[in-house]
């Protein structure tokens, strides 16, 4: 392991979560931080999930920065590349790329009473005063204990862990859209 690199915020993630920390800390004056971010480029869940039909569950308007507004959305529900995209300018219009580390996976965290240290899988530790964590879960693939699915010879496809069913289904395939799907809580899906 190498000598730690003190920093005043690490931020833990380079996704929408990351990306908005970085620009709220450079509005504040604050330049003392590091964004880690586990692949070679930005966007979280919008770099990972690639899938056909990957869009915004939320119209895009919404599903924008307050401080970067996008009138420019192609379409009300977005693709997921269109997102990306949009993450990607976001971080060179308010100069982030100099504060990312990527290719950089994050194994360990730990708090000493006075500092946070953060170790990476290549070796690398940072002390901190904080630790933010915009850390996402939305690329995992949900794998279910399913009996006999080892030895399933058709086609298997396993999206990302999420909490919302049928918009999982019609992001998967929009002919599912029209099936029923049984949820805990009802959520009203506007057309695409």
């Amino acid at each position: 392991m190498t000598e730690a690199s003190s920093v005043r915020v690490a931020v833990l993630g380079g996704g929408m979560s990351g990306i908005c920390m970085g620009v709220k800390l450079r509005q504040q004056g604050i330049e003392d931080f590091v964004i880690l971010e586990k692949a070679a480029a930005v966007g979280g869940t919008w770099r990972e999930n690639t899938y056909p039909g990957i869009a915004c569950d939320v119209p895009s308007h919404v599903y924008s920065f307050s401080f970067e507004l996008n009138p420019e959305w192609s379409h009300s529900y977005s693709s997921g590349k269109e997102i990306w995209d949009y993450c990607e300018r976001t971080v060179d219009k308010y100069d982030l790329r100099r504060h990312i580390r990527f290719d950089t996976t994050v194994v360990d965290v730990t708090y000493d009473g006075q500092r946070w240290h953060v170790a990476t899988a290549d070796g690398h530790a940072f002390t901190a005063d904080v630790v933010v964590s915009g850390l996402g879960g939305l690329h995992m693939p949900n794998s279910a204990a399913i009996a006999g699915r080892d030895t399933f010879a058709g086609a298997c496809f396993i999206r990302p862990a999420g909490t919302t069913p049928s918009i999982s289904a019609a992001s998967v395939s929009p002919s599912s859209a029209r099936a029923p799907v049984p949820h805990r809580f009802c959520r009203k899906l506007p057309p695409r």
